[in-house]
């Protein structure tokens, strides 16, 4: 018997991290699944949404420093919700809290990468081409582009989440963190495309793997690869608790 550790899901842009419970069907029993949604979304969708992700960050910290102080726990962020984890484990660190046993960080390059977002300006858009580029590069799947309810509301938090990525530009010349990361990524990422994930390692003063799927920006939307992907955060996981 394991431990009880907690998995703390960071999403992508324009999403709750309650999006990614279906998770939960393929992890172990003693991993508890908790979302971590940041302002602006989910149980937090009245509140003024961040477009800088430093204050962000300061901002989950502050809701969920009961979890940190507590110790046993790790990240999962996907995307942006990649970089507001990393931003947040920065913060717990110069706190002095137990920071998280492992950290898992999802298509999306080092936060040192000078590689830009390939749609980067994408928050200047009209409507409809900011639909059309986010749908041609896998970012909004046809559900939601033939919704208009679901999408007059989700566009304004989609807009200032491609605003907070495109303002997400730190400058470090030395690791920041402590913790072992795992870096996953679709081979087929049009979003990101071609950038070296390996920066990632120059973040961190622990443990560096990465793990490639066959898909795209959303591999895990694949049954297989989100299988596969829960089985290997279930051995890096247990052993540790």
């Amino acid at each position: 018997m394991h431990n009880e550790i907690k998995l703390c899901f960071f999403a992508h842009a324009g999403s709750s991290a309650r999006s990614y419970s279906s998770f939960k069907k393929f992890l172990d029993p003693s991993i508890k699944v908790v979302p971590i949604e940041i302002a602006g979304r989910g149980s937090r969708l009245s509140e003024p949404r961040f477009t800088d992700a430093v204050k962000c960050a300061g901002d989950v910290f502050i809701k969920n420093k009961e979890i940190f102080e507590n110790g046993n726990y790790a990240f999962f962020g996907h995307s942006l919700g990649a970089i507001i984890s990393y931003e947040t484990i920065k913060i717990i660190k110069k706190c002095g809290l137990p920071s998280p046993t492992h950290a898992f960080f999802s298509s999306r390059p080092a936060p040192q990468s000078e590689l830009e977002f390939t749609i980067t300006g994408a928050s200047n858009l009209s409507d409809e081409e900011f639909i059309r580029t986010f749908s041609v590069y896998g970012g909004l799947p046809v559900s939601i582009t033939e919704n208009k309810e679901m999408l007059d509301m989700l566009l304004p938090i989609l807009r200032d989440d491609v605003l907070m990525a495109d303002n997400y530009h730190p400058k470090f010349d030395k690791p920041e963190i402590d913790t072992d990361i795992t870096v996953c990524y679709g081979r087929g990422d049009r979003i990101y495309a071609g950038e070296d994930i390996n920066q990632w390692r120059n973040c961190t003063t622990g443990r560096f793997e990465s793990l490639a799927f066959n898909g795209d920006h959303f591999y895990f939307n694949i049954p297989d690869n989100k299988e596969q992907l829960c089985e290997y955060i279930n051995r890096t996981l247990l052993k540790l608790s």
